[in-house]
């Protein structure tokens, strides 16, 4: 009410002629209409959801796009170097599958062989010093009882699914030589004669050290991998110093965690070259080491 006892205009609040804030430009996904996003293909420029999106060099790009990229000769590749694939599926993971089978293959037939075929294959200190070498690698398919083998086989489907495709089958096959390797030599180094132990372990801690590795090289936050890392194997030296099974957990640890940085820092320039060169620079020490102590006695 204004002084002169007419009726004054009515306050509305501050009034904006400029421009306002864009609206997210979500569309629905080109091959799955019901869902909504805002990635795009940096190829066609058309809208992909999570389950479409492919990573690559730049970007993300549809599975058209990879294919079209296939067929034309040009395949598309990752960070490390790896074909770049649009599903998980076990023909993408054939590493991972046929070790997950080994495991239960060798558990089966030790039910009938009261041990035999773990025996063959386990890390034995007093048969690798008379030459038996191939026992620091054969031991990762031992993986003890029943429980551990159903552990074991969930946490390397889970993780391989993913990583085996990222990395590529050659090179994941490195991951899982390095981590056994590292932790048997470690074992075989420091642990007294006549121990014994299962080395599935190994491996999987070290698929986990090197997708741990990739993440840092993309600088993702990796505090939570490390933690688990470290609580598996302080609990383990904590409740089984005396076994000596932290070592092969440690060293698998520092053998994938090396394998990944290896991957994940090869130059782009020769790059499948220097990656198997670090690779087989992980074994040659490895190899020289544990002939040093037998030679040493």
């Amino acid at each position: 009410m204004s002084s002169s006892g007419q009726p004054g205009p009515e306050f509305e609040g501050p009034i904006f002629d400029g421009p306002g804030a864009p609206e997210p430009d979500f569309q629905p996904c080109y091959l799955h209409p019901d869902r909504q996003t805002g990635i795009f293909c940096q190829r066609c420029g058309r809208p992909i959801c999570g389950q479409c999106m492919i990573q690559a060099s730049v970007g993300f790009q549809c599975p058209n796009c990879v294919h079209a990229g296939r067929e034309s000769g040009r395949q598309p590749r990752n960070a490390t170097g790896a074909k770049l694939t649009d599903r998980m599926e076990i023909g993408r993971s054939p590493v991972t599958w046929a070790v997950a089978g080994a495991w239960l293959v060798i558990m089966v037939l030790d039910l009938f062989t009261r041990g035999l075929l773990s025996g063959q294959l386990a890390l034995i200190t007093p048969l690798v010093e008379s030459g038996q070498f191939w026992r620091l690698l054969t031991f990762g398919l031992t993986v003890g009882g029943f429980l551990n083998l159903v552990i074991h086989v969930l946490i390397m489907v889970m993780i391989g699914r993913g990583l085996e495709p990222e990395v590529g089958t050659w090179r994941y096959l490195g991951i899982l030589g390095a981590a056994t390797l590292v932790g048997g030599t470690l074992f075989f180094l420091i642990a007294p004669d006549g121990g014994v132990v299962p080395g599935a372990t190994a491996s999987i801690l070290g698929l986990i050290a090197a997708y741990a590795a990739l993440k840092l090289r993309r600088g993702a936050d990796i505090r939570g991998d490390l933690l688990m890392l470290a609580l598996m194997v302080g609990f383990s030296f904590i409740v089984g110093m005396g076994s000596f099974y932290w070592l092969v957990q440690l060293g698998g640890v520092l053998g994938g965690g090396a394998a990944g940085m290896v991957l994940a820092w090869a130059p782009r320039e020769r790059r499948n070259l220097i990656q198997g060169l670090g690779l087989a620079g992980i074994a040659v020490v490895c190899l020289l080491a544990v002939m040093g102590r037998v030679a040493i006695g």
